[in-house]
């Protein structure tokens, strides 16, 4: 049997490679990698009050205690109280427009140890220490600064270390000059008569007050608690009525009335020169970073006040805080 082999040629195949894809274009590429749009910043929080740059090292403070001194000498000198010293700071007059910066100006200044005595009020037995030591606070009055702790009694410091002019009167908080006389509230309203021996007599405006007292444009101001009465003569006038008050700390000079500020509140109230309240600034008002606590208000020659406020922080579950100076120009209050 002849078999015949026959050798059939494949047809071409109709399958063909798949052709290479043409490459993105570059405006593809980025619209498919391209994150989706950033919302607006949102803009910087605006305050009134702003934070003064303080050169030297920073002003460590006990968070509930402690000296909470500031004051204006008449040499333009500020005084800040940092514990059992003063330090004196000069202002740059160079820094950027609208910086408030501060160096220390010559050695700080010592004060006087903590002095634990009793005290006798009115025959009812003695009065004796505060928990925490010596907490020193500050007045200008004429051309003198003066430091005084409760039980440490009252020196002079402009002159670069602690003279004694009344450490024989003890027992105050606060001391309000009014005109050339010294006012202190301890049994009423007292006024310290400096001399070789300093005493403290009547002041014959209210023998039964208490609390603190603050001078403002040489109006006489009593804060007890969260209640304000200023004295005309011997009338005593209950200020801000039907206004929120906690707890008044400090009290100082702004516009031509005085400001006041509230701790529990956290707030600044503006008086007029009439008493009336002219506006209430809240902790968001006034500062970017709302402080652990404000202290004590000062007033410079210029009409700027300046607030001392601590700021808390925690390590190794301790409670540390550093004092912080923050600046309200003077044409915050020209209202």
């Amino acid at each position: 049997m002849l078999i015949v082999s026959a050798c059939t040629k494949k047809a071409p195949s109709d399958d063909k490679p798949p052709e290479p894809k043409a490459p993105a274009s570059d405006a593809a590429a980025v619209a498919i990698s391209a994150p989706a749009p950033m919302p607006p910043a949102k803009p910087a929080k605006t305050t009134l009050a702003r934070r003064c740059v303080l050169g030297g090292d920073p002003l460590a403070s006990d968070c509930v205690s402690g000296g909470e001194g500031l004051a204006f000498g008449k040499d333009g000198l500020f005084y800040v109280v940092d514990k059992q010293r003063v330090i004196r700071y000069q202002r740059v007059a160079d820094a950027p427009a609208g910086e408030c910066r501060f160096e220390p100006s010559g050695e700080p200044i010592a004060l006087p140890p903590d002095n634990p005595r009793p005290q006798s009020l009115s025959g009812k037995g003695p009065v004796y220490m505060r928990s925490g030591g010596a907490a020193w606070s500050l007045v200008r009055a004429g051309d003198a600064i003066y430091a005084y702790d409760y039980l440490g009694g009252l020196f002079r410091i402009d002159r670069g270390k602690p003279e004694p002019s009344c450490d024989e009167v003890f027992g105050f908080r606060n001391v309000a000059p009014v005109g050339k006389r010294l006012l202190i509230a301890r049994q009423g309203i007292e006024e310290l008569k400096l001399g070789t021996t300093c005493k403290a007599v009547s002041a014959k405006l209210d023998d039964k007050a208490s609390g603190k007292l603050f001078a403002a444009h040489d109006k006489l101001y009593l804060a007890d608690g969260s209640e304000l009465r200023r004295y005309d003569g011997t009338t005593a006038t209950k200020l801000a009525e039907g206004t929120r008050i906690c707890s008044i700390v400090g009290f100082t000079a702004c516009g031509d009335g005085a400001c006041l500020l509230d701790q529990n509140c956290m707030q600044i109230v503006q008086l007029g020169a009439d008493g009336g309240v002219l506006r209430v600034l809240d902790d968001d008002k006034l500062f970017a970073t709302r402080p652990w606590s404000i202290a004590e208000a000062t007033t410079s020659d210029a009409g700027d006040v300046y607030v001392l406020a601590r700021h808390r922080d925690k390590t190794n579950d301790k409670e540390i805080c550093e004092a912080a100076i923050y600046e309200l120009p003077a044409a915050v209050f020209a209202l």
